[in-house]
């Protein structure tokens, strides 16, 4: 992946994916984005499930990973709604066919540029999106539920009810798949196993392997050796 937004992070960031093998491992992640691919412009929602793509020529897809909040304000839809999708972002919300064609010649631009059109479109509160990038940091960090309602001077149900609308998930589903997710990253850089897992709260590295191939599917060994496992398309807003 490699990070070439221009907007503001805190709204989310480009990112680009490409895929040279026949088979491709897409891990479970966190929040909507946009993607530009085989030409077409799609929505995709939070995945809870690991996706194996099969593909007889490279894959190319570029993005825009939303903040968390941002894409219930300008999709005017829920994470709930959107969980598991991959749908024409054209059967959501109307772009103008012009800035679609723009995807065709520079992707990188393209993609923000679709992104302000939206943002033209609505009014953002930025009190309630600061408050999501609050809340969506805390769930990275791996802190308990209960101590993120606090710090936020919400009731655990409320947080709830939020996390369902920006994410589609639970709080405490959110926060686990985020730490699978860095785990799995982290050992795939080069970290051991073992030093993984400590890292993100595991009590040891069996303990990270069966949280990975309960989540996934696979083995942890499978996802560090395969080429085209995509375990950072949703690289979080720091």
């Amino acid at each position: 992946m490699i990070q070439l937004t221009t907007l503001p992070r805190t709204l989310g960031f480009v990112w680009h994916y490409t895929s040279e093998g026949e088979q491709s491992i897409v891990l479970p992640n966190v929040g909507p984005a946009l993607a530009w691919t085989g030409g077409r412009l799609l929505l995709f929602g939070t995945e809870d499930r690991t996706i194996t793509y099969h593909h007889q020529a490279p894959q190319d897809m570029w993005g825009f990973q939303l903040a968390p909040g941002l894409g219930q304000a300008l999709l005017r839809t829920t994470g709930t709604q959107l969980l598991r999708a991959e749908v024409p972002l054209a059967e959501v919300v109307r772009v103008d066919d012009r800035l679609v064609d723009t995807l065709w010649d520079d992707p990188q631009a393209g993609m923000q540029a679709v992104v302000r059109a939206l943002l033209a479109k609505v009014d953002i509160d930025r009190t309630e999106l600061n408050q999501a990038r609050s809340i969506d940091r805390d769930l990275r960090l791996g802190r308990p539920v209960r101590d993120i309602a606090h710090r936020h001077y919400l009731s655990e149900r409320t947080l709830l009810r939020l996390c369902n609308g920006w994410y589609g998930l639970s709080p405490k589903v959110a926060s686990s798949l985020y730490r699978l997710e860095q785990a799995v990253a982290l050992v795939r850089s080069g970290t051991s196993p073992a030093a993984a897992a400590a890292s993100f709260g595991y009590f040891d590295q069996a303990h990270l392997s069966r949280h990975v191939k309960q989540a996934t599917g696979f083995t942890l060994g499978a996802l560090i050796t395969h080429e085209d496992c995509s375990v950072t398309l949703n690289e979080k807003l720091g």
